[in-house]
């Protein structure tokens, strides 16, 4: 259980096969889908991607929420390494080792977990079409990890390293065996 005093990291490689399906709404009203999150709508953290391939991080603290948008499209079919480092003071998200956005937290802001476990490919706000589920992601994932304080740039890039050059395609990866 994370306690956030130190901050927290969750990291992973995910191989996107494609941007997740919403209803036909204005796009302030789209249902985004997450690459993985702990969230309640009010408190805990959503690392979350929309129709559109825009993606970013969401996190729940005590003097509100925090978004932190990525800017640019999040990439498909192939794999790339993913992770939101956050503490009291800010929040950054990192793709392929090398931060792409931070944002600044409000003074003396602590960050609030909500009551629920860790999900992945899994929205906390779903959306239902007669009976099925469109804004879940179909995805690969391999080394998801979560750490009990904020990682240092140096340290994602590390865990970016360690794989980086040992990694299958991402077609490959996202080929569902005939056998299912």
């Amino acid at each position: 259980r994370l306690d956030g005093s130190d901050g927290f990291t969750v990291a992973a490689w995910v191989a996107l096969e494609s941007f997740p399906s919403d209803l036909e709404v204005p796009v302030e009203r789209l249902s985004p889908s997450s690459v993985f999150q702990q969230h309640d709508g009010a408190r805990g953290f959503d690392l979350f991607i929309d129709t559109y391939g825009r993606w970013g991080l969401e996190i729940g603290t005590s003097r509100g929420n925090v978004r932190v948008d990525a800017p640019d499209r999040f990439p498909l079919r192939r794999w790339v390494h993913v992770a939101a480092a956050v503490d009291g003071k800010s929040a950054t998200v990192y793709l392929d080792g090398e931060a792409v956005a931070t944002e600044k937290l409000k003074r003396n802001s602590d960050i609030e977990f909500a009551e629920r476990p860790l999900e992945l490919a899994r929205s906390h706000d779903e959306v239902t079409f007669l009976n099925f589920t469109l804004n879940r992601l179909n995805a690969a994932y391999d080394e998801v990890a979560v750490f009990d304080r904020k990682l240092v740039a140096e340290e994602i890039a590390d865990l970016y390293s360690a794989f980086s050059s040992a990694l299958p395609t991402g077609e490959a990866s996202l080929i569902v065996p005939a056998s299912r």
